[in-house]
């Protein structure tokens, strides 16, 4: 039975690195495409932007997106609470057209935070 165990932690770990891994390759694509990222957001998958060229970019192992600062309409911080599992926060950002990205975060001190920064970053620009 920890045999099992050991090996589920491994796997588990071996999912975690490799992810990482993709995501640091698609934060290398996005710099070569011209974005500096001036600031990190964390979360879920990971929000960055660059003041310079006035843009987000969420960040995933297998892709990322440009969101420009004008196109960003309001953002709220939102949870899912099921008697199943924990409280799930994230930041849902509204951007033109009605689109919607969503950025997970382990706690609601965290993601409002992050909300806060974000509307300011945007009002400064």
């Amino acid at each position: 039975m920890s045999y099992l165990i050991v090996v589920v932690v491994i796997a588990v770990m071996g999912l975690a690195i490799w992810n990482w891994q993709r995501s640091a390759e698609q934060k290398a694509a996005l710099s070569q495409a011209g974005f500096s990222i001036s600031d990190r957001f964390g979360g879920a998958p990971e929000l960055v932007a660059d003041r310079a060229r006035r843009e987000f970019a969420v960040v995933r192992p297998g892709s990322y997106e440009r969101l420009p600062f004008a196109d960003f309409e309001h953002g709220e911080v939102a949870f899912d609470q099921r008697p199943e599992s924990e409280v799930n926060f994230r930041l849902e950002l509204i951007f033109t057209g009605g689109r919607a990205v969503r950025i997970n975060y382990g706690a609601e001190p965290e993601a409002r935070r992050v909300l806060d920064n974000l509307l300011q970053l945007v009002k400064d620009q």
